[in-house]
């Protein structure tokens, strides 16, 4: 009765997207907020709403025309152009043990009577040379490239009419005002296939951790081989601390970079990343921060040879940084977006002028590293703490993601301040020695890293001489 009394009422006014009336008196909209799975869209199309679930052939005609007449579901689908939107709906093959066309009387909401799915014929993939799909059917898309290993038993409404899917793939859902929520006999269907869904998307994770750790690893095992076979070259106390902190520094740092943007690089390319099998991608970032502070710890201050494969490793990184923000706004121009993409600029612009104006000053230079890095933290802390307010309410783990690179950022750049870089150099020097030999080591640490204490922006020694040599010739 509450249903029918809710259906029948004007749709709501006032709410964006706004609700559109069909000619049954039912009201639909497609929130383009955020992409979600199929278990999902009840949560994404709010109180007293869910997917659709359509009960009336007649419906089904119409909710094809009106989303095709609606330009505006074009340019939102997760694919745009030519194969146009994908939008999930609350029908779902509730029984999978007869004929693939069989058993599709399941809605999320436990509705009966749906109607006999009016299936349309699914394009193919223009990229991938595969042909077109009668629906439903197994085996779609790829997420390397071939075919989705594994069942489709979902359904959407699609550019190209009602097609099959794999449930646990996030697009955009069709909601339906009046809708309850997910019915306990859904929710037990769901858990029992999910297993099935995810199994083609966790082995190539399983790829994607396996070339992770590979690249990784790979500058230690390579640095490692080379020792073994030629053995390590006789070095004086001071030279042994300096090369021990900087390969720990170095590779784990250069560890901690590629895991985290390995996820995030595989999300933009569409290979078969989804956070059901892999979690949010953005999780891993926050080892990103941490990364860049242990390659940074890796310099000595007075180093040229440091300084000339750090610097431009900061190029790469912040005009990659940069590169994905514009990416990202061909997708979606937002206040945030706009931000993260100057403030990529606007560190690759700083590190680039250090490169060129300080190249003579290998101490000023790895102090103005070291403060790009931190402002950069600090600036992209602050936004990542505006996005975790803002989606809270809506999207919890995506907030919850938010935080945590949140967390890293500004933990990495409140305490990577002078005096904590020494003492942790000093302290690395010394691990795993007898007391004799770690004690030698942390006085010769001290004695590379302690002008780190004060970040005295001091001429070295040689610099002083150059200086007063220059001053005589003048005079």
């Amino acid at each position: 009765m509450i249903h029918s009394l809710i259906v029948l009422a004007a749709c709501p006014t006032g709410e964006t997207p706004e609700w559109t009336e069909s000619p049954s008196g039912k009201c639909y909209r497609v929130p383009t907020w955020s992409s979600a799975t199929q278990m999902e869209c009840k949560r994404i199309c709010g109180q007293g709403a869910g997917p659709a679930c359509v009960t009336d052939a007649a419906e089904s005609s119409w909710l094809e025309n009106w989303t095709k007449a609606d330009d505006g579901l074009v340019s939102t689908g997760v694919v745009t152009g030519r194969d146009g939107y994908y939008l999930w709906t609350g029908h779902y093959q509730e029984t999978t043990t007869g004929a693939i066309d069989a058993g599709w009387t399941g809605c999320t909401d436990g509705t009966t009577g749906a109607i006999a799915i009016p299936w349309g014929t699914h394009p193919g993939s223009w990229n991938q040379g595969l042909p077109s799909a009668v629906q439903p059917h197994e085996d779609d898309y790829a997420p390397w490239g071939d075919t989705h290993k594994g069942p489709q038993d979902c359904a959407m409404l699609t550019s190209s009419g009602w097609i099959d899917n794999i449930c646990v793939i996030s697009y955009y859902c069709l909601c339906e005002l009046g809708r309850g929520d997910n019915s306990a006999a859904y929710i037990t269907w769901w858990a029992e296939h999910r297993d099935a869904w995810l199994a083609s998307y966790r082995n190539n994770l399983y790829t994607c951790l396996g070339i992770d750790a590979a690249v990784g690893l790979a500058p230690a095992l390579i640095v490692l081989a080379v020792w073994a076979i030629r053995g390590r070259r006789e070095l004086d106390w001071k030279q042994r601390v300096k090369s021990r902190v900087s390969f720990v520094m170095v590779n784990v740092g250069w560890f901690l970079v590629v895991f985290g943007i390995m996820p995030l690089l595989l999300l933009y390319l569409s290979m078969g990343w989804v956070s059901e099998a892999g979690g949010i991608a953005l999780w891993y970032a926050c080892t990103i921060p941490v990364g860049l502070a242990c390659l940074l710890l890796a310099i000595v201050p007075d180093d040229k040879c440091t300084l000339c494969w750090a610097t431009p490793l900061l190029l790469v990184f912040f005009l990659l940084f940069t590169l994905l923000g514009l990416l990202t706004l061909l997708f979606f121009i937002g206040w945030y977006t706009i931000l993260i993409t100057l403030l990529g600029l606007g560190s690759l612009i700083a590190v680039a002028v250090s490169m060129c104006t300080l190249a003579k000053h290998p101490r000023l230079k790895y102090y103005r590293l070291w403060l790009i890095v931190r402002v950069f933290g600090l600036l992209l802390g602050l936004v990542l703490v505006a996005l975790a307010i803002i989606d809270a309410g809506y999207f919890p783990e995506q907030a919850s993601a938010y935080a945590v690179n949140a967390t890293s950022c500004l933990v990495i750049t409140a305490i990577m301040h002078p005096p904590v870089r020494r003492r942790i150099c000093i302290w690395l020097a010394g691990v795993g020695r007898s007391m004799q030999a770690k004690a030698e080591a942390q006085l010769a640490a001290e004695a590379i890293w302690v002008t780190l204490a004060t970040e005295k922006l001091a001429p070295t020694e040689t610099e002083m001489k150059s200086t007063t040599a220059s001053a005589g010739t003048a005079a």
